[in-house]
């Protein structure tokens, strides 16, 4: 994965497990905003969260959306 226009800069690949490591939690609502309500424990969502991140950042890729 290449994080930067420039590809000798920033080509890195997606690791699964360093996404693994983050803390998901389930969303609260305060006020108007949103805060870490308690932490996930179900595997199924886990894994189902870290599949959509994964697509998220190949097409955040494949789009370039950081070109103007």
């Amino acid at each position: 994965m290449c994080i930067a226009q420039d590809l000798k800069i920033a080509c890195v690949k997606i690791d699964e497990d360093l996404i693994r490591k983050n803390r998901l939690c389930w969303g609260e609502r305060d006020n108007s905003k949103y805060k870490c309500g308690g932490e996930i424990n179900d595997l199924k969502t886990i894994n189902e969260v870290i599949i959509i991140l994964i697509e998220v950042l190949y097409r955040l890729l494949r789009w370039r959306v950081w070109i103007p």
